[in-house]
């Protein structure tokens, strides 16, 4: 056991604030007004939707403090558990509901303290203290640095960040391949099949809408033997999940795919329920390898697409606010899903309904006017995708292992319940999966 010795909050911060209690006016450009969005569920940050502050603002919202390296922020209303450690090179401010602890780092090490946060012990704190009001819970900022955290010394601290942050380090390479796959994979539809610089495209005749020849470049017209098309025509399957039965036992029952699983153009389970297994007519709703997903249902989720390159099993059912699309044996799933995802826009803006109800109809999705190519072109196409989905699917499941070893790892040790011993053999451990000497 590791001996642990209980401080107050207070005991082990230089600073602490909260964030503005309004919001800036929307800029095109600048710092960043850090809000709960910003903050991934797992922990960390992310900027891939950022509200900015103009240059001339920023002072006036960085007053009371400037995020630095390794300051520590959390969310303390509305949505609570968010936590993420300010990395070198932020530029920005807190935003609404959003709290920031500075450490003493001769005391608590601050990469530790995030881990601690992201731990069960206290996620059940919070639940404990928490003050639940008519619509949000939140925690009291006033009274946060009374609240006691039980710890190690720092060296033990430092080795259990280490520990933690190398799983981590892997999961976020892993993230990195991904992204260059996923680039790679856009850079070539776009070169072959928006700019039509496609091998030997230099031999090939654009044809105009009446056949005659034209420039390359020329809008409106398409290379010699390609088709102008409507996406049903390359479709074998559009179709909605089916209606759903739940409060089913897991044993008598499938997994549902649902909308916020799909994500960031993967599919990250999230929320699964259990329903009722599908009849023999609705076999073909169970998700299967490179399915095209969209988010067909609901505000804040709709439009979204993603692509199946994870999950081989075929006992997920597809839910009823999810459009999913398989092309034709003549055309390219993997086309087929670049073609799907630059319409995202096009979703947004043609989604039906009411506050909150929007829906996309599977006819406004058949209907969208694309091209067909040759089908030497499908092919070599396939022939180059292929191995970048299979990739990508086999870092995003060892992503979700790591994943899992970390979480499982984080409480043990959060509780002090490993020895000096214990703690050392899970580095060698680690040490042997990065593929580096444990020194």
């Amino acid at each position: 056991m590791i001996k642990l010795k209980e401080y107050q909050f207070s005991e082990l911060m230089i600073g602490f604030f909260d964030g503005p209690h309004a919001t800036p006016a929307p800029s095109d450009s600048g710092p960043v007004f850090l809000g709960i969005k910003n903050i991934k569920s797992e922990g960390g940050i992310d900027l891939s939707q950022i509200r900015h502050i103009s240059e001339n603002e920023y002072p006036k919202w960085t007053k009371r403090v400037v995020p630095s390296k390794n300051d520590l922020v959390f969310s303390y209303e509305a949505t609570l558990h968010r936590y993420a450690l300010i990395q070198e090179g932020f530029i920005g401010c807190l935003g609404r509901r959003m709290a920031l602890i500075r450490t003493d780092k001769e005391k608590l090490d601050p990469e530790y303290l995030y881990y601690y946060f992201l731990s069960s012990y206290w996620r059940a704190f919070v639940e404990t203290i928490k003050i639940s009001g008519s619509t949000v819970d939140r925690i009291s900022i006033i009274d946060f640095p009374k609240f006691k955290i039980s710890i190690p010394n720092l060296p033990i601290q430092k080795k259990i960040a280490s520990i933690l942050s190398a799983y981590d380090d892997l999961i976020e390479n892993n993230n990195q391949r991904i992204k260059l796959l996923e680039e790679m994979a856009s850079d070539i539809y776009k070169e072959w099949f928006v700019r039509f610089r496609f091998p030997n495209y230099q031999n090939t005749k654009i044809l105009d809408k009446d056949g005659n020849e034209v420039p390359h470049g020329t809008k409106g017209a398409i290379p010699e033997g390609w088709d102008k098309i409507r996406i049903k025509d390359i479709l074998e399957t559009i179709e909605k999940g089916p209606s759903l039965k739940y409060d089913i036992d897991e044993n008598d029952g499938d997994p549902v795919l649902n909308q916020s699983c799909v994500r960031n153009g993967l599919i990250e389970l999230q929320k699964i329920l259990i329903a009722k297994k599908l009849p023999k007519n609705k076999q073909h709703c169970y998700l299967r390898k490179n399915d095209i997903l969209i988010n067909s249902m609901g505000d804040g989720t709709l439009g979204r697409v993603s692509k199946n390159v994870q999950l081989e099993s075929n006992n997920y059912i597809i839910h009823n606010c999810i459009t999913f699309l398989r092309s034709k044996e003549s055309f390219s799933q993997f086309l087929l899903f670049h073609i799907v995802k630059q319409n995202i826009p096009y979703f947004l803006a043609v989604a039906q309904g009411s506050t909150g109800q929007s829906t996309l109809k599977k006819e406004l999705i058949s209907n969208i006017k694309t091209i067909k190519p040759s089908e030497v072109l499908l092919k070599k196409f396939d022939i180059l995708i292929d191995p970048m989905w299979n990739e990508i699917g086999t870092l995003s499941n060892k992503n979700k292992i790591l994943q899992e070893t970390r979480d499982l790892l984080l409480p043990r040790l959060i509780s002090g319940k490993l020895s000096l011993d214990s703690l050392e053999k899970v580095e060698i451990n680690m040490a042997a999966e990065a593929g580096v000497e444990y020194k």
